[in-house]
This record gives C-alpha cells, sequence and structure tokens, in this order.
C-alpha cells in the first residue's frame, strides 16, 4: 500500500543495517550519546562504500551512483 513504509521491505532493511553497525559502534568504542549523530553519520558514510551482492558487478553504491571508482584511503581502523 502507498504511505505505508513497514511494507517497503528495502528501505527497512537498510535502516536495519544502519542502527546496526550504529549500535555496535557505540558498543565498542565506548562513544557517548551526545554524538549519536555522528555515528550514525559514520555508519551511512561506510555502507554507501562498500560493495553490495544486489547487483551483477559487485560495486558499492557510490560507484553505482557516480559512475567512478570510489577513493578509500581516508578510512582507517581506530587504534585502541
Amino acid at each position: 500500500m502507498p504511505y505505508t513504509p513497514e511494507q517497503d521491505g528495502r528501505s527497512e532493511r537498510y535502516i536495519k543495517s544502519v542502527l546496526t553497525k550504529s549500535r555496535y559502534t557505540f558498543a565498542e568504542k565506548k562513544i557517548l550519546y551526545d554524538e549519536w549523530p555522528y555515528v550514525v553519520q559514520l555508519a551511512v558514510h561506510i555502507l554507501n562504500r562498500s560493495p553490495t551482492r544486489s547487483n551483477p558487478q559487485y560495486k558499492t553504491p557510490y560507484e553505482l551512483f557516480y559512475g567512478r571508482q570510489l577513493e578509500v584511503s581516508h578510512l582507517r581502523t581506530p587504534v585502541h
């Protein structure tokens, strides 16, 4: 039915992925809840730069949208 987000499985799955990645970051890195918007923004940034199996070329959403390979040298693993 139109205007029912519960029936849009694709977007609901993406939201679940964003929130799962955000919760993991909070649990692992012990980040303050005041920084919640930044953590969600980081989760979306990472998910949009991760390859997906939903397309035959196994490209990232960034590559599909912009038509060019993206630069990921700015992504780093945090040091404990």
